[in-house]
């Protein structure tokens, strides 16, 4: 998001227009303790639910008697002290806002913002919205009455919203009922709360797509559908013909633990995929050498589906004829693009089978078939026989413990050049160190003067791109490097990490200390994501719920190449309006707990630095001295 200018940069940048289709995948592999610890696996959409204790409500406008645009809102207190209301609204909105309750009386906020009334707070948002800010005293069990205006004789206020904060410790937890998000099926939406003593009287899901109402509906706690028990204060719903990007608003009122009503909201932003692909209940096992084994897993697939992420657990046979977990395996597989049957087709290491004491017959459990951008599962069998012939014999006391090539694949060494000396010669470049910036950046945010050595620069200005994308862009900046480590920010962290896991690149090669290295990186996404007010647009992979199906396909071997920093502000909140929504610390976009990414190399958590530019704090990217240490400790 810093906007550094770029014109004298003494190196090769370079500026990826699409993503390669001509990266050879990986041969992915993962020992047992993987998947037998969940890690490898899908989790159930309601253990990671989105969980908000605000409301973010969005306001319609109607005439009033006086021909004024007017929309009127009640927020219940639950408890003393101050409520926070936010209003967001863009720049050419002219709005007048008044509260009145019955405690405390009525209030001309739009005044006491004029006159410059300490409990007000304003600024702007990257998607040039602006935001207004304002602290009414309350007692518990009073209720604010909030009146918003506009002129009448101009057009109808639209993109208006209000955020309520400062309520109880009170969570609404929302979550889709399966991550099977497929166009041809219903899709299930579930609320609840965190206090069993509380009680939701309504729910309300509004749902959205290309900032267009498409469905309005209120869940029922009915046992039908999505809710699996009438009565157990769980609501649901069941939507049909959703496809696409779609943003899921709810609005829950009731009452609390106290008997006090509440008001909450929550947001998700979901893809939706076509159903693409479903597979078969076989899958054979062919021996094309001695060492490496090929399954093949028959899946139909859709006209245009050029790739599918193929995953499945292997489990083998032991001499006392109990079944033993072997081996964890998946691949991006590349498709012929034709609508038909046709064999996925994944690696096996025999040396696997040695280290596991496992034979044949095998059965592949937990198989999903997944889309590579958005990770939505097409198709998943929980069990899958694989049809085999006796193995060929070879000399079963080679495997001596995992080796590389078993956990990714034979390795595919680089080619080598790429950038440019003083005098706009091409020369011979190894052992290279990759800059990255993140999410919608408007250009390169580490200051080059504090790196060394060789240096290229992933530059893809103002984007929106999925993990997988921004990888292979990633590898596409880095084609010609035989060798090369990553410092990455924000999601420039995710995108090397998916980039070394699942394709072949120079960062397989790079030598040193540290191979990845991240800032402010989200690996478990950020709760902004889903608010629909990114500057470049929705992101489903910087959502928790992306993030999790996202980290469902990250190996631990894959993950322990990684070392990253987390910060946070020092004094005032890195940004006042997200720090409203974030739960802290947090800089200002990924909150502390969020920016962890187990199995990895967390090196610390850092106060006094922000995410960018703009915020309290300088921004992270700007701490000479962690620079410093990377430039030292990169892998290259």
């Amino acid at each position: 998001m810093n906007r550094r200018s770029l014109a004298a940069l003494a190196l090769v940048l370079v500026s990826p227009l699409q993503a390669q289709s001509t990266l050879r995948p990986k041969d992915v592999a993962a020992p047992p303790e993987d998947f037998l610890s969940g890690r490898l696996r899908l989790p159930l959409p309601e253990d990671v639910p989105v969980r908000s204790n605000h409301a973010l409500l969005e306001l319609e406008f109607v005439r009033g008697r006086d021909g004024r645009w007017i929309s009127d809102q009640s927020l219940p207190v639950e408890r003393d002290g101050s409520l926070g209301i936010t209003v967001l609204a863009s720049e050419g909105n002219r709005l007048d806002v008044r509260a009145r309750s019955p405690w405390a009386g009525s209030v001309n906020l739009t005044a006491q913002a004029r006159r410059g009334v300490r409990s007000v707070q304003r600024g702007a948002l990257a998607s040039a919205d602006r935001y207004e800010h304002h602290r009414l005293e309350s007692r518990a069990g009073d209720e604010w009455q909030v009146r918003l205006s506009a002129p009448g004789n101009r057009p109808r206020p639209s993109g208006v919203r209000l955020l309520v904060t400062g309520g109880g410790e009170l969570q609404l937890e929302t979550h889709v009922a399966s991550f099977d998000l497929l166009s041809d099926r219903p899709i299930g939406f579930v609320a609840r709360l965190s206090d069993e003593a509380a009680y939701l009287e309504e729910v309300e899901l509004v749902l959205t797509s290309a900032g267009q109402t498409i469905e309005r509906v209120f869940l029922a706690d009915d046992g039908r559908g999505a809710d699996r028990q009438a009565l157990d204060g769980v609501l649901a719903i069941q939507v049909e013909g959703l496809r696409g990007n779609v943003h899921a608003h709810f609005v829950a009122r009731g009452l609390d633990g106290q008997g006090r009503p509440f008001l909450r909201t929550s947001d998700h932003e979901l893809f939706v995929a076509e159903p693409d692909a479903r597979l078969s209940d076989r899958a054979r096992l062919l021996q094309p050498d001695p060492l490496r084994l090929r399954v093949e897993l028959d899946a139909w697939t859709a006209e245009g589906l050029e790739r599918v992420q193929s995953s499945f657990e292997v489990w083998g046979t032991a001499r006392d004829g109990s079944r033993v977990p072997v081996v964890w395996l998946s691949r991006m597989v590349p498709l012929s693009g034709a609508s038909s049957w046709q064999p996925l087709a994944l690696s096996l290491d025999r040396r696997w089978l040695e280290l596991a004491g496992a034979g044949l017959p095998l059965e592949l459990r937990n198989v999903r078939l997944q889309d590579p951008e958005s990770h939505v599962p097409y198709d998943r069998r929980e069990r899958v026989s694989v049809a085999a012939s006796a193995l060929a014999p070879w000399n079963d006391t080679f495997a001596l413990g995992v080796t590389r090539d078993m956990l990714m694949g034979p390795a595919v060494l680089g080619q080598g050049i790429g950038t440019l000396d003083a005098g706009n010669q091409v020369v011979e470049v190894q052992d290279t160190l990759m800059l990255s910036h993140g999410y919608c950046s408007g250009g390169m945010p580490w200051p080059l003067g504090d790196f060394s050595g060789n240096r290229v620069v992933f530059f893809d200005p103002d984007a929106n791109r999925s993990h997988d994308e921004f990888a292979q862009l990633m590898a596409q900046t880095g084609e010609d490097l035989s060798s090369f480590g990553v410092i990455g920010h924000s999601q420039g962290g995710n995108a090397a990490l998916h980039l070394y896991t699942y394709y072949t690149s120079g960062l397989d090669h790079a030598r040193g200390a540290r191979r990845i290295q991240s800032v402010g990186t989200p690996y478990q996404g950020t709760p902004l994501a889903n608010l629909g007010s990114f500057a470049c647009g929705n992101n489903t992979d910087l959502s928790p719920s992306g993030a999790t199906l996202w980290l469902a396909g990250i190996p631990t071997w894959a993950r322990a190449e990684v070392s990253y920093w987390t910060t946070q502000n020092s004094g005032s909140a890195c940004n006042f309006l997200t720090n409203l929504i974030l739960s802290s610390p947090n800089d200002g976009t990924t909150e502390r707990s969020r920016g962890q990414l187990p199995g990895a190399n967390s090196m610390g958590h850092v106060t006094g630095w922000c995410h960018t530019t703009g915020m309290s704090n300088p921004a992270q990217y700007l701490d000479t001295s962690r620079n410093s240490e990377m430039d030292v400790q990169a892998a290259r």
